[in-house]
């Protein structure tokens, strides 16, 4: 969880073990089947040295979500074929 590196001071080594927790927690989704996959990564252009200063660390995250099966639609289509092949072994058997 992100409380447990709440109150460490900020710097390569807690940058890193947070990083490297969310992309664990992200792959063990992954492996379960819930998305598709995901990554996390530190934002340079957030991690000023005024928002590191003031204790704030910014992580990005992105992930792929499985979507639900909203609507399973069958094409159906009538196809004579089988009609054909069922008859023509019918006709075979009684020769």
């Amino acid at each position: 969880m992100m409380t447990d590196f709440i109150d460490r001071p900020i710097d390569l080594h807690l940058g890193t073990d947070v990083v490297e927790s969310i992309n664990a927690y992200l792959h063990k989704l992954e492996e379960q089947g819930a998305i598709n996959g995901g990554r996390a990564w530190l934002d340079e252009e957030l991690n000023t040295k005024e928002s590191l200063a003031a204790g704030n660390l910014y992580i990005n995250v992105d992930f792929g979500p499985k979507s639900p099966a909203q609507t399973i639609t069958l094409m159906y289509r009538i196809n004579n074929d089988y009609t054909v092949e069922a008859l023509a072994s019918l006709f075979k058997e009684t020769v």
